[in-house]
């Protein structure tokens, strides 16, 4: 069960992904592509965990890449606010 919830997450990561990148191409804003790697990122994350099957010794490069894909969702937003709606 944990393996089938891994991988509808995967995939559900880069269909999201797919959906900012669709957006980025008709609007050129930096929040949709911001989006659209954080969620690539997290997807990639979700693959290293399923096929490499990381124990808890070895964990620092998932966390590492699940800081980097919240940051620049974070970052996104905190820019967008700055910029305003344009």
């Amino acid at each position: 069960m944990r393996l089938f919830l891994s991988g509808m997450f995967t995939a559900l990561a880069f269909v999201v992904s797919l959906f900012f990148l669709r957006f980025y191409t008709r609007t050129h804003d930096r929040l949709f592509i911001c989006f659209a790697f954080a969620f690539l990122l997290l997807g990639v994350e979700r693959v290293m965990i399923s096929i490499l099957e990381i124990s808890n010794e070895n964990v620092g490069l998932v966390i590492l890449m699940r800081l980097v894909s919240l940051t620049l969702i974070l970052g996104a937003i905190v820019d967008k606010n700055r910029r305003g709606a344009s």
